[in-house]
């Protein structure tokens, strides 16, 4: 009900302020085209879209029974997109957008370079293990520097999945980031054969761990 009631006072405040900004009430100039009371319709408006889209998200996930806490992710995500579109608003109508662009381009691509540091890094070793096999598909391997021992069961382009062996339940599936793999697999051949045997029959995994990058 509380929604309904956002939505209905925003849409309301943005047809007030259109209407006062067409008929020239209170003109506040920001730029040569531009009015606050303009941007005032162009923020309730997206306030209104932001409150829909949460119904809509809220609506979807209780219909597939999911946990409240994906509503609480997603309803944060979908804040910070609206802040941000609240901000580029402000920016177009004060005429600082093209200016303020070109530097946020510059330092976004940046940022984007380092963040993809690690999936790069995984793809690349994912490339190494699958062309020098340094193990197989049912081998039993350990990784030092990780103080894990186990059997493969999948190597995958980001992740490669073990039946992990001595964890604290006797048998869990560990799930480890490809690029720290390609770490330990990038070793001497003689310590990467030393690595590899048979792997036993009948394991099954009965817990899951991530492995942090």
């Amino acid at each position: 009900m509380k929604r309904f009631i956002a939505i209905a006072s925003f849409v309301v405040a943005a047809i007030a302020f259109f209407y006062l900004d067409s008929q020239e009430y209170l003109k506040v100039q920001l730029s040569e085209t531009h009015t606050l009371l303009g941007f005032l319709a162009i923020a309730c408006t997206v306030l209104v879209c932001n409150q829909v889209v949460t119904i809509i998200i809220v609506v979807i996930i209780q219909r597939y029974r999911g946990p409240e806490g994906e509503v609480k992710m997603l309803r944060s995500l979908l804040h910070m997109t609206t802040a941000i579109l609240i901000a580029i608003a402000f920016l177009y109508c004060v005429g600082l957008l093209t200016k303020v662009g070109a530097v946020t381009a510059g330092f976004a691509g940046m940022l984007l370079g380092w963040s993809l540091q690690a999936p790069v890094s995984g793809v690349a070793a994912w490339l190494l293990v699958t062309l020098k096999r340094p193990f197989r598909i049912g081998d039993r391997v350990q990784f030092p520097s990780l103080a894990l021992l186990g059997d493969v069961k999948q190597v995958g382009l980001m992740y490669t999945v073990l039946d992990q062996v001595g964890g604290a339940v006797g048998s869990e599936e560990a799930i480890g980031r490809g690029h720290r793999y390609g770490t330990d697999v990038s070793g001497s051949q003689e310590a990467r054969r030393q690595l590899r045997s048979p792997a036993p029959a009948g394991t099954s995994p009965a817990a899951c761990l991530r492995i942090p990058p």
